[in-house]
């Protein structure tokens, strides 16, 4: 059993987004496979994670204390994180007294430059992995993403940024990227190196969907009743609004379709959203939060019309795990994410929502709807917690631990079998 340390700057335990909730499952599988893990994070008090975690909220004198702020306190922020690191020092110093073997890094861009350095000069012996969940250390933004388009390259704005995150991460004993877009983009961009790079894919505990029953396409004949989905939280980049704007169009072929949303948002722009979807004519059904099994009992295809480039994208491989089909817009790891996925997915041939709607009229003339979208491309890919769990053995190669009985035995570095 090793003692792992995971540091991530979100607010734990409430889960924010995906990255957060992929953090949290790798985090317990850790734990219940032998290994001590305390996380690490802001935040005025402690608190226990899933009764297999503890969460250690360390308070940190930085302007921003609660996840809903202002844009001026998150302009402050991020001011104090790159000139006043000092203040994270309380945290740093509790992880150093923790003691551990292995420092999981998640998300630290609240941090301003990765504290990888740091931690490894005050414990020597340490192992460090990063998990890189988006583009965080090669832009500010977080995504390579500005003014509705996705950067080709690290613009100059943000070449000091991947600079400076590239040296500290000579730190860095592995990292572990959540797609391979997010390898291949911060790769480039000289933050990580190929050699100590792996990807490990975020599709929580049930594993790779199967490969679905191929059918064959029925006629031409249109069906008249289509239940679209979107699921996530609701911001202007989602492209909830593109996605209304297809449907609109779709159905001036006589396709009578209701679009079934599950997720929050800020309520002016939920509002906007509902009287565009009621001045172009398309019956919008609003449930709030909901659990995947159950939005996917409710739809019968999700479409997921992101303009920001995803660093993965879990809806359509959730989906795809409950039988249903996804559109994706081809930005970012959605692609990625859709060949996962298999023949439970496709990719629209543009961002715009004319592509969106020529998708989803194709869509309609499938015979069996959950079944007959192209064919399983990848049949066994690398889940991030095997990853890993594998990483963290091949670094700790040869440490010993004291078991039950109180003799020494290696830690175990093979990967578990999936249930």
């Amino acid at each position: 059993m090793a003692k792992i340390a995971a540091i991530a700057d979100w607010w734990w335990p409430d889960t924010v987004g995906g990255a957060e909730l992929t953090a949290r499952q790798t985090l317990k599988t850790l734990a219940d496979s032998g290994h001590e893990v305390v996380v690490f994070t802001p935040g005025p008090t402690s608190s226990t994670l899933d009764d297999s975690v503890r969460v250690e909220r360390i308070f940190c004198r930085t302007p921003r204390q609660t996840y809903q702020a202002s844009g001026a306190v998150k302009s402050a922020d991020l001011l104090v994180a790159w000139l006043a690191p000092r203040q994270r020092s309380p945290l740093l110093d509790a992880v150093v007294e923790f003691g551990p073997e292995v420092i999981v890094l998640h998300n630290v861009a609240r941090f301003g430059q990765i504290p990888a350095a740091h931690l490894k000069a005050r414990i020597p012996d340490a192992k460090i992995v990063h998990v890189h969940h988006d583009l965080s250390d090669a832009c500010w933004r977080r995504s390579m993403y500005k003014r509705g388009e996705t950067c080709a390259s690290v613009c100059i704005t943000c070449r000091p940024k991947a600079y400076l995150q590239s040296r500290a991460h000579v730190s860095v004993d592995s990292c572990v990227a959540v797609s391979e877009y997010v390898r291949s983009t911060l790769v480039e961009a000289r933050v990580m190196r190929p050699e100590r790079s792996s990807v490990g894919y975020p599709l929580g505990g049930e594993g790779p969907p199967a490969a679905p029953t191929q059918s064959a396409a029925a006629d031409d004949a249109v069906d008249a009743s289509l239940r679209v989905g979107f699921i996530g939280r609701i911001l202007d980049v989602k492209g909830l609004n593109r996605l209304i704007e297809a449907l609109a169009i779709a159905q001036q072929d006589g396709v009578a379709i209701t679009l079934v949303v599950a997720g929050e948002g800020d309520p002016a722009l939920v509002a906007r959203y509902v009287r565009l979807a009621s001045a172009l004519g398309v019956h919008m059904s609003m449930l709030g939060h909901l659990a995947v099994s159950d939005f996917a009992d409710c739809v019968d295809v999700c479409v997921v019309p992101s303009q920001w480039p995803e660093p993965f994208g879990r809806v359509p491989v959730e989906l795809a795990i409950h039988g249903v089909p996804t559109i994706v817009t081809p930005v970012g790891g959605l692609p990625e994410a859709a060949r996962i996925a298999g023949g439970l997915s496709c990719v629209a041939s543009g961002r715009d929502s004319k592509a969106l709607a020529e998708a989803i009229l194709r869509f309609t003339r499938l015979g069996n709807r959950r079944n007959a979208i192209g064919d399983n491309e990848m049949s066994e890919v690398p889940l991030l917690t095997e990853v890993l769990l594998h990483e963290i053995g091949r670094l700790t190669e040869g440490l010993a631990t004291r078991n039950e009985s109180g003799h020494s035995a290696p830690l175990d570095d093979s990967r578990p079998e999936r249930t």
